[in-house]
């Protein structure tokens, strides 16, 4: 049987953490050396903690409000966590700024796991973390990975931002703002031969792309190409997608049988 007192006790603890040490996280001292460690290991703890209870994912799918199944979200009526997802969404997006810093991806990988968690599974933190500006950190952490290896955060920075679309178009022009278009047609042509980077970027493109008639015919052929090598894996993507996304692009995809 699920806890939600417990989860609610150890991510509160995980956050006290990170908060404790965000400010010296970023040290160069020697002696704290461990610290890198420390983040790591207190992001990738947060994914686990951000995960949506499987309770909860069932009640999603038969259409109740459930939400008593999660202690990140409120009782119907109640509103007894709004500060703790407000602490949450706010300390996850300030350690973005710190991993950049750090060249090793799994760091990078973390960060964005637990965001996509909690914004997956809690509509009101959602709409908290995108009216921040995590879109543009997120762009330009996605860009700084691929000029290192390996790229293994590039696909979950990719589905954040797909992610970050949903709900009122102000969320989606924050997306765009931050040249999520740019980056996702540089991965393209960059990191094609990637099948999750490429298949995810496809979907990131065919989320903040232009109406169908104003995507360029070189662009609709990189996604072609795409497709094409990796049919599977783009449907999969799709399913990160919560807002309208290109038909022209949707066209490439071969019929199911």
């Amino acid at each position: 049987m699920e806890n939600p007192l417990a989860t609610q006790v150890l991510t509160g603890a995980v956050v006290d953490l990170l908060q404790r040490r965000l400010p010296s996280f970023p040290a160069q001292d020697a002696v704290l050396a461990e610290q890198p460690w420390l983040l790591l290991d207190g992001l990738r703890a947060m994914r686990l903690l951000l995960v949506l209870p499987e309770s909860a994912k069932t009640a999603q799918r038969a259409g109740q409000r459930n939400t008593a199944a999660w202690w990140v979200e409120d009782d119907v009526g109640y509103t007894r966590h709004g500060e703790a997802r407000r602490c949450l969404g706010e300390v996850l997006v300030q350690l973005l700024d710190l991993v950049k810093d750090y060249s090793k991806a799994e760091m990078k990988a973390a960060a964005f796991g637990a965001l996509q968690n909690l914004v997956t599974g809690s509509s009101t933190a959602f709409r908290h973390v995108a009216q921040t500006n995590i879109a543009e950190k997120v762009v330009l952490l996605a860009q700084a990975q691929m000029k290192s290896l390996p790229h293994v955060a590039i696909a979950d920075g990719c589905r954040l931002l797909t992610l970050l679309c949903a709900g009122p178009r102000s969320h989606l022009r924050k997306v765009t703002d931050a040249n999520a278009l740019a980056l996702s047609l540089e991965l393209l042509k960059r990191l094609e031969v990637h099948r999750e980077i490429a298949s995810s970027a496809l979907v990131l493109l065919s989320v903040v792309a232009p109406q169908e008639d104003g995507i360029r015919p070189d662009t609709l052929e990189l996604c072609a190409g795409v497709v094409k090598r990796f049919p599977q894996q783009v449907r999969e993507e799709l399913s990160w997608a919560r807002s309208p996304v290109s038909g022209a692009i949707l066209a490439l995809l071969p019929k199911e049988v």
